[in-house]
């Protein structure tokens, strides 16, 4: 409430209604006891059931729990909070599915979504099936950002799918959790130490296994704090990699004859754009950089646009050098 009311309000950015933010809470509320009361119930049922050796059958249950949320998420979920609606005919469309058509990108539909009525910020994303998937713009980035920067920014997000990156991240992401998980049937066997916690003999021995294994996060804090820092590092590397591809795709739209006559470089489109963004959504500029490499998954705006600045001037030396060769 004091972020929506008080933070976003004071900062122009809060839309949301005092009844939209009750019926948000609701359903929210009903989701947790449709979806999630049954996923610990079967988490706690599956430990029970395969004693020390739960791991393999809790991983094919977590991973089989994430692929069916992927799927029904757009269908079933995120209907009660937003509307989603076909991005109308136009310039913005065609230019949209002309990148996605020369990339074999697998666009099966383009999506505004209503984010407007909750907040001013702005931003977008594609979801779905390796071989089907969705565009979604929020239409308050429609409202304040010109074409040939969302255009960009969407680049930017393509260029995330072309290398697979949120692939990895998840595979990575679930290998950090089966180790986690090895750890935690030692600790439900450390008698001693869940005596520490304050629990007596007999309980200790043979504890509840929903309260070992909060127990078992809150040893293991420290350690999800460093490993959020290697995650961290790894999602600002494939950032940059992002940058680069949509930087790297005027010399592609060239090659193929898909450039738009006018229109300045993808990279500077993409700064333009980064640059908008951060001054829409009121977004720190200058981040002390320790800061920065513990709590941020991207790069600062400042990082980034030298990061292009760079390609920019390879892109031009390469282009010098190929001139130099056909003299």
């Amino acid at each position: 409430y004091y972020q929506t009311f008080v933070l976003e309000e004071e900062y122009g950015f809060n839309k949301t209604t005092k009844g939209l933010f009750i019926a948000d809470l609701i359903k929210g509320w009903a989701l947790g006891g449709v979806i999630g009361l049954p996923f610990l119930a079967l988490f706690l049922s599956i430990i029970r059931w395969a004693g020390s050796s739960f791991i393999p059958y809790l991983m094919a249950f977590i991973i089989t729990s994430q692929l069916i949320l992927v799927v029904i998420y757009p269908l079933l979920i995120q209907p009660l909070f937003n509307k989603l609606s076909p991005l109308p005919e136009g310039t913005l469309r065609t230019r949209i599915e002309a990148l996605a058509s020369s990339l074999n990108f697998p666009l099966k539909h383009l999506y505004v979504i209503d984010g407007s009525k909750r907040s001013s910020h702005s931003n977008a994303y594609f979801y779905g099936l390796p071989w089907s998937k969705h565009i979604v713009i929020f239409d308050t980035l429609i409202a304040k950002t010109s074409e040939e920067q969302i255009e960009a920014v969407l680049a930017h997000e393509l260029g995330h799918w072309k290398y697979s990156h949120p692939s990895k991240m998840l595979v990575v992401s679930q290998l950090y959790l089966a180790s986690i998980l090895s750890v935690f049937p030692p600790f439900l066997r450390s008698s001693p130490l869940l005596r520490s916690f304050g629990f007596n003999a007999q309980v200790a021995a043979k504890p509840p296994i929903l309260v070992a294994f909060m127990l078992f996060q809150m040893v293991q804090g420290p350690i999800d704090a460093m490993i959020k820092v290697g995650m961290n590092a790894l999602s600002r590397h494939y950032e940059y990699q992002a940058d680069r591809f949509a930087c790297e795709l005027d010399e592609k739209a060239a090659k193929e004859g898909h450039a738009h006559a006018g229109d300045v470089s993808m990279s500077e489109r993409l700064g333009q754009a980064l640059i908008s963004l951060h001054v829409g959504n009121l977004s720190t500029v200058w981040v002390d950089w320790l800061f920065s490499t513990w709590h941020h998954s991207h790069p600062t705006l400042t990082e980034r646009l030298k990061a292009m600045e760079i390609i920019r001037k390879e892109s031009r030396d390469k282009a010098a050098g190929q001139g130099k060769k056909e003299l």
